[in-house]
């Protein structure tokens, strides 16, 4: 048998450059995978670090809102909760809803009023884009000055949420003009519903706040 060995040389030549290609390609692909797991794995690392974080920024806020407040373990852990829910409902940081508690709490409130109107805090916040230390702080100077009980805090919430949508002024208009006429329209039997409308009325004529009030 006849053997061209230059063309069997040039064939194991050609075979040999094809594996070696192979070989290169495969640890140019390592190393491109190495580098994305390893920056995988700085991303997860630094989210890690970030949710930790954030969850020690909340938890001493949830701490300090209750601090003023007397409750039980079960208490603390359901208002813990509705802070992390409203935190997602406002797309808020879970440390600034639980301000709302605090609010509450310094009111006088206990643990059951401040569960009972904190959902309504959260749509006040909602609904005129204000923080709910803000909304919280505003609903209870509003019920005290009307001597409203907080198992009415969602139709009072209602009433300063329409008032607001309906009228030229914004809620520290409202809560400034409310400061000062609250406990005199309670004491002359003007209702709530009355005495918001009238600053509405006077808001859209140009008084507002405190010359409203």
């Amino acid at each position: 048998m006849a053997w061209n060995v230059g063309s069997i040389v040039v064939r194991f030549i050609a075979d040999t450059s094809r594996w070696i290609r192979g070989v290169r390609t495969i640890k140019t692909d390592m190393r491109t995978i190495g580098r994305q797991l390893t920056a995988l794995g700085a991303a997860l690392s630094g989210f890690a670090v970030a949710a930790v974080r954030e969850f020690g920024v909340f938890d001493r806020a949830i701490r300090e809102a209750l601090a003023v407040s007397d409750v039980t373990t079960e208490q603390f852990a359901k208002m813990s909760r509705m802070a992390e829910d409203a935190s997602v409902a406002l797309n808020r940081a879970a440390s600034e809803t639980a301000s709302g508690f605090y609010f509450l709490g310094s009111a006088g409130l206990s643990a059951a009023e401040q569960m009972q109107s904190f959902n309504d805090v959260v749509g006040m916040a909602r609904a005129m884009t204000i923080d709910t230390g803000q909304a919280a702080e505003g609903l209870v100077d509003v019920m005290r000055g009307f001597n409203i009980t907080f198992d009415h805090s969602t139709e009072v919430a209602d009433t300063l949420v329409k008032t607001i949508i309906t009228s030229n002024q914004v809620f520290s208009d409202l809560d400034k003009a409310m400061s000062y006429i609250s406990s005199t329209a309670n004491l002359t039997n003007n209702t709530l519903a009355e005495t918001a409308a009238m600053l509405g009325v006077m808001a859209n004529a140009g008084i507002k706040g405190s010359y409203a009030g």
